[in-house]
């Protein structure tokens, strides 16, 4: 299973990297979070919003898996 990480690249916006692979950003926004994809595997969640990060990681981590093969 792949690792999950977060880092910040200023006070608005976060890397969302699922293994070695950057899925996208993770924009603050009043309420939470939007996140744009940056790797087409991930454009499912491009423009989705979430409450919390946490949130969009599990997302980020489900599409993951959704396409490696088992």
């Amino acid at each position: 299973m792949s690792a999950e990480s977060v880092h910040s690249i200023g006070a608005q916006a976060f890397i969302i990297e699922i293994g070695e692979v950057a899925a996208g950003l993770a924009v603050r926004e009043r309420g939470g979070f939007s996140f744009v994809a940056t790797d087409r595997r991930f454009n499912v969640l491009d423009g989705s919003r979430f409450k919390r990060i946490q949130q969009l990681e599990n997302a980020a981590h489900n599409v993951w898996r959704a396409h490696t093969p088992r």
